[in-house]
């Protein structure tokens, strides 16, 4: 796209008839339960013309004019804002019965439940495992980066570690858990 292309094509003229189109579509949009303000048609133009002379859109001037492809734009995205607003309904907490709220507060209250016996297990295998290295960093950088972490490399990375250092490290803390598990073998056998 040359921003020369787009200088020359982009007129008052189209601006007016995409935010007409836009607000077309924006009660499309409503009507399958999105939410939709005063704004959005004027937001919804002015994202495509940014995105596209920002080039996140590609526009190809000699294959259609700008319009038609503001108005593409326009229509695959007000296509998936309501394709979304069919799949996730929104619904104001204010025009819900007494029944629904509960039903609400009650899910809110369950998945802010505390933790299955699995997981307090693991999180006091973790402090007990912590606890013990403490004062290694090397074993607390690659335990504080397993957890945003899912391989050995954006460990290495996290961890701002060579491979020898993580090597290293890693058979220590296999030391101290097998230590922790003859600990609580020997306990549960006593």
């Amino acid at each position: 796209m040359r921003v020369d292309d787009f200088r020359a094509q982009l007129t008052k003229q189209l601006i007016t008839t995409a935010e007409r189109y836009a607000a077309s579509r924006a009660r499309g949009v409503e009507r399958a339960g999105g939410k939709v303000d005063d704004l959005y048609a004027r937001e919804l133009v002015q994202d495509v013309l940014t995105d596209t002379l920002a080039g996140e859109l590609a526009w190809n001037p000699a294959r259609c004019t700008l319009e038609t492809h503001v108005l593409d734009s326009i229509r695959f995205r007000t296509r998936h804002h309501r394709e979304r607003a069919r799949r996730f309904q929104h619904i104001s907490l204010e025009s819900c019965d007494e029944n629904t709220r509960a039903s609400i507060e009650d899910a809110l209250a369950a998945s802010s439940a505390p933790a299955s016996e699995d997981a307090r297990q693991h999180v006091r295998c973790l402090e007990s495992i912590r606890r013990a290295a403490e004062g290694d960093h090397d074993i607390m950088a690659i335990l504080d980066a397993f957890s945003t972490a899912e391989c050995k490399g954006e460990v290495l990375r996290i961890a701002a570690m060579t491979d020898r250092q993580y090597s290293n490290a890693k058979k220590r803390l296999a030391r101290i858990v097998r230590k922790q598990r003859q600990g609580r073998r020997r306990e549960s056998s006593s």
